[in-house]
């Protein structure tokens, strides 16, 4: 919830699709730390908390990348077919992290390897064998091998 802290602009953005309870929840979110939220937020059903359904909000985020993509800025977006049942917003964010982990470390090592838009529509992108690799060598076993010194 940081952006919105450090962005005045994207809270006003986001601020015209919550409802009241929704910008209630945000509020409370900025104040915990990811583990209380993602404990608090098991099941969590966005769509109460937003002004419009989230298909609808999805349809207006390939449009702005395909404004962008136009414009000539590069961008990697994917879109997952497969939602996580009943896990609401936390099984996405489990399961998308270590594809955005593996994004980043790609950037880091190489940054003019995607310099064109790369969009995609995948079955879920944790099942990519980068973000595999990323789940299993840096989420799940990168702090284990911290604490032992490893």
């Amino acid at each position: 919830m940081g952006i919105m802290q450090d962005s005045p602009e994207f809270t006003a953005a986001i601020n015209r699709y919550l409802t009241p309870d929704g910008k209630q929840k945000i509020a409370q979110a900025t104040n915990d730390c990811t583990p209380q939220n993602i404990l608090s937020n098991i099941g969590f059903d966005v769509n109460q908390y937003l002004t419009e359904p989230l298909s609808s909000l999805i349809s207006n985020i390939d449009t702005l990348v395909s404004t962008y993509c136009a414009a000539g800025t590069p961008v990697t977006y994917r879109r997952e077919q497969i939602a996580m049942p009943g896990s609401g917003h936390t099984g996405e964010w489990f399961l998308g992290a270590p594809g955005a982990l593996a994004w980043l470390q790609q950037q880091a090592e190489d940054p003019a390897a995607h310099p064109n838009c790369d969009t995609q529509t995948v079955p879920a992108t944790v099942l990519d064998p980068a973000a595999m690799n990323a789940l299993t060598a840096g989420i799940l076993t990168g702090p284990a091998r911290t604490f032992l010194g490893l």
